[in-house]
């Protein structure tokens, strides 16, 4: 591709954040039947510093369907910063485990209840990273324009675009040692909060060498347990912003780009 964005920068970056509330704890049988939900740290407190901190960069937030009837308020605030609100399950099904039916089923459900808010998300990032043929199908009828799951390269699939993200991009990995391993990106010793921004430094660095497009993915349940964690990605997103070789833009601006490269 001939340069990113109107500007015709030389690499891009998208700043991704996945996860909110208790959906996924309540999904993996790991939240309290006999806890209230509502009260979310990543929800409460999280979120709001974000929106408070990111200034002029515009970001992308993967949310499950179910927050929308747990923190319709959260949703809408996402939203009114001028940053996206895209999909990500309806209670963090893994997608890959769930049949080709359920998949349509949960993927419906999660649009529907955002939908009822007045929000329309063009993308969708498949909890637990893999995604599935009906995917593209899916996105296609209903309107929307990209999904992102893991991988490698950009692709036009029809008129649904596909922004993957590589593992290593993900701050788990980096965060929480036994996902680093698992996902076969860490060894011992690996990982850690120096870590995790220097190889998001080199991605950077490896967009604008290649001319492409890198995505880091975020979670507010992690970022909240530690103040450096929050701190290290205001400062990443400082300097990428600055950055005159760089579009840092939301997943649907460089999916909206990319189909436009494709119509001309």
């Amino acid at each position: 591709m001939n340069g990113w964005g109107a500007q015709r920068k030389t690499g891009a970056l998208s700043f991704t954040f996945d996860n909110l509330g208790e959906a996924a704890e309540i999904e993996f049988g790991q939240w309290p039947a006999d806890k209230p939900v509502g009260d979310h740290y990543s929800a409460r407190r999280v979120v709001p510093t974000l929106l408070s901190r990111l200034d002029d960069v515009r970001a992308t937030f993967f949310i499950e369907g179910w927050n929308a009837g747990v923190y319709p308020e959260t949703l809408r605030s996402i939203d009114a910063a001028g940053h996206e609100v895209a999909m990500h399950g309806w209670r963090h099904e893994i997608w890959e485990r769930q049949t080709e039916q359920r998949q349509r089923s949960v993927f419906m459900q999660a649009l529907d209840a955002m939908r009822s808010l007045g929000l329309h998300p063009q993308g969708f990032r498949p909890p637990g990273g893999t995604g599935s043929a009906v995917l593209a199908e899916l996105l296609r009828h209903e309107g929307m324009t990209y999904f992102s799951d893991v991988g490698d390269h950009v692709e036009d699939d029809g008129g649904v675009v596909r922004l993957p993200f590589p593992w290593r991009g993900v701050d788990g990995v980096f965060l929480e040692p036994h996902l680093g391993k698992a996902a076969g990106v860490t060894e011992a010793g690996e990982g850690g909060i120096e870590a995790l921004y220097a190889s998001h430094r080199q991605a950077i660095a490896t967009a604008k060498a290649t001319g492409s497009h890198a995505v880091f993915v975020f979670h507010p349940f992690l970022l909240g347990k530690d103040p450096a964690h929050l701190e290290g990605l205001f400062s990443l997103i400082a300097d990428a912003s600055s950055d005159p070789d760089l579009w840092v833009a939301p997943c649907r601006d460089v999916a909206k780009w990319v189909l436009s490269q494709g119509a001309n």
